[in-house]
């Protein structure tokens, strides 16, 4: 049986990934802040940012998650969980956004050292979940933005430097209705109609389409697609807003 490990598995698309996944037949391990949502094949309950910051915890993490993948195929890593807080320069945080390097630039390259011989032994993939904010953002995104923008050019230069073991890309999401976002337009249905006709496609994506891009590049039907940042926004990465 194919494994595959799905940081940030209790989020919307994480939950959307982990139940596709496991559909098609993957024995699927999450990890995440707090216990098990999703009923997975296996989980380990564990904030990211340690490993980044702490080499006994980065141990710790290998070895617990070496001896689940034991005796499988491992096959895929999926770098799905991040950190957003949103702030401008006058009230940014440092500690902010050094925690959001941290969870969504750096824990990507922890979690890739660990598990990178598994990965080349099964002629694996890493598939980063980036964001629409690594090339096109707003005001209050500096530090998330920074990161993703950051996690483009780690998917990139590993993909040169490792892409003949392991296959390294990334998928930019714009809006995902996702039970967080869903959540922020409560009793607001005129803003959420405004935010989909923002999109060329007039709506913006669900959980599942991200799923679906999840699954195809981490399979073998795709073996040449290496360095590969594949869009799904609906089309408002091409849009120019100019004002009224």
């Amino acid at each position: 049986m194919k494994s595959v490990l799905v940081t940030g598995s209790n989020g919307g698309i994480g939950t959307a990934i982990c139940s596709l996944l496991k559909d098609n037949g993957y024995y699927v391990i999450g990890t995440d802040l707090e216990s098990d949502e999703n009923n997975l094949d296996d989980f380990i309950q564990f904030d990211l940012r340690d490993i980044t910051i702490c080499r006994d915890e980065r141990a710790r993490f290998a070895c617990e998650i070496n001896q689940i993948i034991d005796g499988s195929e491992f096959s895929a890593l999926v770098n799905n969980a991040a950190l957003q807080v949103l702030s401008g320069m006058d009230d940014l945080d440092i500690e902010d956004f050094r925690a959001t390097i941290d969870i969504n630039l750096t824990a990507p390259l922890v979690l890739s050292k660990i598990l990178y011989n598994s990965l080349k032994e099964n002629k694996g993939s890493i598939l980063n979940i980036g964001s629409i904010h690594a090339k096109l953002t707003k005001p209050a995104f500096i530090s998330y933005s920074t990161s993703k923008s950051a996690l483009l050019g780690l998917t990139q230069s590993m993909a040169v430097d490792i892409g003949s073991n392991v296959r390294v890309n990334a998928i930019q999401p714009a809006a995902t209705a996702t039970e967080m976002l869903l959540d922020g337009f409560k009793g607001q249905p005129e803003a959420y109609a405004k935010l989909e006709a923002f999109h060329p496609s007039n709506c913006i994506a669900k959980p599942i389409e991200i799923a679906e891009a999840v699954f195809f590049m981490i399979s073998d039907r795709c073996r040449f697609m290496n360095g590969a940042i594949l869009d799904v926004n609906g089309g408002i990465g091409c849009r120019l807003h100019d004002p009224v």
